[in-house]
């Protein structure tokens, strides 16, 4: 029996060595975990014409490590993304920033490669709140902390930053409007919206505290519709109000005012057509209105299977691929859906 035990020492020191070196030794890439259940996931159900369908979900992922099969059963190691809240999102890149490491990943969907952004003096870079992405791929990042907003191309290479000079406190969100050369930054502690070019000269400022139609109290996210109105969040006013683009307030497009239609929405993305995607915390949920502000569907619930939710953070949507994506700081990951051809509206 002690000769046995003496004979697995070597066998056992080579498979350590095995699956150190398979992870130590891996370039970062991500994979897709696609739906293997054999039956399309899609909303609605039918016989209704499905307007989204579930393709998968992915994280960065330290390589494959073979050796870890013999050990855990598993393909990869584990996900190093811990709260992911951000997400974004142009053609083939997808950008996360992860709350609780407080980086940015930007992952290329075609090469299967991933990177953290670097300061210029090849610092991670930390303390950001949100990210946008431009149509020649250009990275807008808000370091928050800092007080500025700083611009990389897709290979991760700082171009510039701005926004020192600006009277912002905490800037946290962004929306950006390429065809009309503006960059709207939503300041969580003022509860102003800066309207600044994108090189970054101010521009005007847009509301303040209040709960009155024009004003903010708990501004969490905005978009732009393809007209250039600005599509703002409040969580603590439980509304979405609606701004031209020079700032004026035109309405209040959705309210919440019984618990189950808007309840803590946290973030918001839109189509081409004016369909509007809340993100709800409180629901663990994505609410689909049209542009009129009409609920269409409710998307989730809490839970881990595809379409459920965990800690929903943020809603994204790419209009040149046409793919919405959500990240969950519970559970963490990213989903991804694909648009169907089908208008939500009308819907049924």
């Amino acid at each position: 029996m002690l000769q046995r035990k003496i004979r697995l020492w070597p066998v056992l020191a080579l498979l350590l060595f095995t699956v150190t070196f398979s992870v130590s030794g891996c370039k970062s890439v991500f994979r897709m975990i696609t739906h293997g259940g054999g039956q399309d996931l899609v909303w609605p159900l039918p016989p209704d014409k499905p307007r989204l369908h579930y393709e998968g979900s992915f994280n960065i992922l330290q390589g494959q490590a073979p050796g870890l099969r013999i050990v855990t059963g598993h393909d990869v190691i584990p996900s190093q993304l811990q709260a992911p809240f951000r997400v974004a999102a142009k053609d083939n890149l997808v950008v996360i920033v992860d709350r609780e490491r407080g980086r940015v990943r930007v992952y290329n969907r075609i090469s299967l490669k991933a990177f953290v952004l670097l300061t210029k003096s090849g610092q991670v870079l930390t303390g950001v709140s949100d990210i946008a992405i431009d149509d020649f791929q250009r990275i807008y990042v808000t370091e928050s902390t800092l007080g500025r907003v700083a611009v990389y191309d897709s290979s991760g290479r700082l171009l510039r930053r701005f926004g020192s000079t600006l009277r912002w406190q905490r800037p946290a969100r962004l929306a950006l409007d390429q065809l009309r050369n503006r960059l709207y930054v939503a300041d969580s502690f003022l509860n102003r919206i800066f309207v600044i070019s994108l090189h970054g000269n101010h521009l005007l400022t847009i509301g303040e505290h209040g709960q009155r139609p024009g004003r903010f109290n708990g501004l969490a996210d905005l978009a732009v519709d393809k007209r250039g109105n600005i599509l703002t969040v409040e969580t603590t006013n439980r509304r979405v109000q609606k701004f031209s683009p020079a700032g004026k307030w035109l309405q209040t497009v959705i309210e919440g005012k019984r618990v189950g239609d808007l309840t803590e929405p946290v973030a918001i993305a839109v189509e081409e057509d004016g369909s509007l995607y809340v993100a709800d915390r409180y629901l663990q949920a994505l609410l689909v209105f049209d542009s009129e502000g009409r609920q269409l569907m409710k998307l989730g619930g809490l839970g881990r299977k595809p379409g459920r939710f965990n800690g929903l953070a943020d809603v994204a949507y790419d209009a040149g691929t046409r793919r919405l994506y959500t990240c969950e700081t519970g559970f963490p990951r990213v989903q991804m859906f694909r648009r169907s051809n089908t208008s939500w509206s009308p819907f049924p």
